[in-house]
């Protein structure tokens, strides 16, 4: 009974500290954070289980930075009992957590974070400013400020792992243990996570993706295969999720396919070449169009002009297309021998990959391009016959290894 009052007790002064308390659970609405910033920006980061949850009473507050939008939420408070910490120090080992809940509003859920008591989460948790209690980070955006972990088992995180790493491991515990919702989730989770991982030499350096890996204590070393977040991801997280490419559920196979492709090991290219074709009816542009479109870097150039030559034409397609979108300059004599390919869908982005390749404007739409293929195709073989030493110097840098290149 004297724990049931202290435990009452606390959660009325957590909640009126946070009604007071400007900077608590309302949250800047600019949508779904990815795991890094989470990671980055919460406090703490743990596995909790909801024990159970006290809700509040309706707050009507503007919701839309563009104007004066009112709707209603639900100040609510959770019991959780921490069951890993990944980030951060909890003590002691249940907590209070205080967020707003989804209340339907007008025909439509409100854009906030739910926690239901039985679910065990990954948390992601910033102080009030008694240094007692605990918000959910970022909880408006459409659920995403949590993972749901829900039935699957987590096994344990080894000491002094780094934050995002601890968090990566635990989404790949749960992809071999848990439902189909919890292996989407955290493979939609895993995606997100790719983002580090265009931190790469010359054009395609992502400084915003070195300055947060950088906050995580993620070393960066740019163009090699071995730096410290590409090997522990290529040991511990891509063989999980290159298992569920063959999960019995559709579903998960393609979530897989694309979470494989957001980890951005050029690697993996061909094979995830023929996984995203079998989703799909040829000529298709979809999976594997997302997929490989992903890949900005050197190395990936090199792997994607490898399956130019694949014998399933929409693999070509979507191959030349991700080279129309890198719009590198190496590409182009690879692409000046595919350009006899017998597939009309592979021809047209391998005609419009030159282009970009080559820094030209503009090039033709697809009804352009089929109503006087001819035209295209020998423009691009007189320019080939044309710049013969262009594209020899092309070729040798093509063949040329790739050069290391530390980024501060």
């Amino acid at each position: 009974m004297k724990n049931m009052v202290r435990n009452l007790t606390l959660l009325a002064l957590c909640l009126c500290g946070l009604l007071s308390y400007p900077g608590s659970a309302l949250a800047q609405f600019d949508g779904s954070p990815e795991v890094p910033v989470l990671v980055q920006k919460a406090d703490v980061v743990c596995v909790g289980e909801v024990l159970f949850v006290t809700p509040g009473a309706l707050t009507k507050f503007e919701a839309n930075h563009r104007g004066p939008v009112f709707i209603d939420a639900r100040l609510a408070v959770a019991q959780v009992a921490v069951r890993g910490v990944f980030k951060g120090k909890i003590s002691p080992q249940t907590i209070t957590v205080a967020f707003y809940e989804n209340v339907p509003h007008g025909g439509n859920p409100v854009p906030f974070t739910e926690l239901a008591a039985g679910e065990k989460n990954i948390i992601f948790l910033k102080t009030t400013e008694d240094g007692a209690h605990f918000t959910l980070s970022q909880p408006s955006s459409h659920g995403k400020s949590k993972i749901t972990i829900g039935d699957a088992k987590i096994g344990p995180i080894p000491a002094k792992t780094p934050p995002l790493r601890a968090v990566l491991l635990a989404l790949t515990d749960a992809l071999g243990t848990g439902s189909q919702p919890v292996k989407m989730e955290c493979l939609d989770r895993i995606g997100s996570a790719g983002v580090l991982l265009y931190a790469r030499t010359g054009v395609w350096v992502d400084k915003a993706a070195v300055a947060i890996r950088s906050d995580l204590g993620e070393p960066l070393l740019a163009d090699t295969p071995s730096s410290s977040l590409e090997a522990f991801i290529r040991a511990r997280v891509l063989p999980a999720v290159l298992e569920r490419t063959m999960d019995s559920n559709a579903d998960v196979r393609d979530q897989a396919v694309l979470a494989a492709g957001s980890l951005q090991d050029v690697g993996v290219i061909p094979t995830l070449a023929k996984l995203a074709n079998k989703q799909y009816k040829p000529g298709e542009q979809g999976m594997a169009a997302g997929v490989f479109g992903q890949y900005r870097n050197p190395a990936a150039t090199r792997a994607l002009v490898g399956v130019l030559g694949d014998s399933n034409p929409n693999v070509r397609s979507q191959a030349a297309y991700s080279l129309r979108e890198s719009a590198d300059p190496v590409a182009v004599p690879a692409l000046l021998e595919h350009l006899d390919d017998p597939d009309a869908g592979a021809r047209y982005y391998i005609v419009t990959a030159l282009y970009t390749a080559t820094n030209t404007p503009q090039y033709p739409g697809t009804v352009l391009f089929h109503e006087d293929e001819d035209k295209y195709i020998t423009t691009w073989k007189k320019w080939s016959a044309d710049h013969q030493d262009k594209v020899a110097a092309l070729r040798e840098q093509f063949l040329a290894p790739l050069p290391l290149k530390a980024v501060n």
